[in-house]
């Protein structure tokens, strides 16, 4: 797919600006652990991979050891999501995690169940690493919980989209050709950018730092004029 193939490309490229003793954790949504994403991971000895899986995905344990002679088993006994037990609870939603097998790594990963009610079976993550050995985001949270913060750190891209296609209108663009789309993408930024950064850098503006992305786009409008002129800090 060209979706997955230019994630492989631009992973690549962003890896070249690493040490390759670094530890890289590519963390992704449910559309991406597959093809040539699974390959970048799995090419690469410094990259873990975190990431929300299908429901439906399978999932094996591990085999035993029969010391019969011929070819030993891939995969021990097939289990879904619901057969992970639910052992935390952090107030917002009960988790469970087991190590296991999938088709999707060769080796053992761990995979992680949330739930918010009785009415679903939850969600599914799965992470390459294990909780010990990913370095704290914040001292409370620990074991299975530290794999999910670092899985939460990725839906700030989730609300850069929205807004981009919410208050920039960039899901309805009229151009077609690629350079087009191209300059469009950059201006939008560079817009989104401004409203992100003047609050911060414009003493001006600095009443609007509490505000949302909208709120912010509605007041430059509203004083356009004001914008184009030295920034004036304080």
């Amino acid at each position: 797919m060209v979706k997955l193939d230019l994630v492989y490309e631009m992973d690549e490229h962003a890896l070249k600006f690493f040490n390759h003793k670094q530890r890289i954790i590519l963390a992704c949504d449910n559309w991406y652990p597959k093809g040539k994403v699974l390959d970048f991971v799995k090419e690469h000895r410094n990259v873990d991979f975190i990431a929300n899986i299908r429901r439906d995905s399978a999932l094996f344990t591990r085999p035993t050891r029969t010391g019969k002679r011929g070819r030993p088993q891939k995969y021990g006994n097939k289990f879904s999501i619901s057969d992970i037990a639910l052992t935390d609870d952090n107030g917002s939603f009960n988790a469970g995690m087991v190590t296991c097998l999938t088709k999707l790594f060769d080796e053992p990963v761990h995979v992680i169940r949330t739930q918010k009610d009785d009415n679903t079976d939850g969600r599914l993550f799965l992470s390459t690493i294990a909780p010990k050995d990913l370095p704290e985001l914040s001292e409370e949270n620990i074991g299975l919980w530290r794999i999910l913060d670092y899985y939460d750190q990725r839906w700030k891209i989730e609300t850069y989209f929205y807004e981009l296609k919410q208050f920039w209108s960039f899901r309805k663009y009229q151009v077609r050709s690629h350079q087009e789309v191209d300059g469009l993408n950059f201006l939008i930024n560079f817009a989104y950018i401004l409203t992100k950064i003047l609050p911060i850098i414009d003493y001006d503006f600095s009443a609007l730092k509490a505000q949302g992305t909208s709120a912010r786009k509605k007041s430059y409008l509203k004083n356009k004029y004001s914008i184009v002129r030295p920034l004036n800090p304080k």
